[in-house]
């Protein structure tokens, strides 16, 4: 009995053992695993060098407007001061205004011996 029961231990511990992954599947699986972990990671390096080159781009675009804006302003001011001193050049000179005599408050009364007439 104890060789029987000796016998059937061994096959089941033998069966078990035979029932893990052999050498070649455990180099394949840490294989995989480590070309999904370079996976990832080259994946967020092109993401980080998408967002950083997408931020320079943002940035020279703002860049770019503000000169634009510049650009217009400068034209525009220089454009009101050509004109500014072109209408100085081409404004005929003021014409004076003859001041009316001042009135008195009181009615001119004809004076005695002074005839209307």
């Amino acid at each position: 009995m104890k060789k029987v029961t000796l016998t059937l231990l061994s096959a089941a511990m033998f069966s078990l053992v035979a029932c893990g992954p052999s050498a070649e599947e455990k180099a394949a699986q840490e294989k995989h695993i480590t070309d999904s972990v370079a996976a990832v990671e080259s994946a967020r390096i092109q993401d980080s060098i998408a967002t950083a080159q997408k931020a320079t781009d943002d940035s020279l675009a703002v860049v770019a407007a503000a000169a634009q804006a510049m650009a217009d302003s400068t034209a525009t001011a220089d454009s009101l001061a050509a004109a500014a001193k072109a209408s100085v050049k081409k404004a005929p000179a003021k014409a004076k205004v003859k001041e009316m005599p001042k009135q008195d408050a009181a009615p001119k009364v004809a004076k005695p011996g002074q005839g209307r007439g």
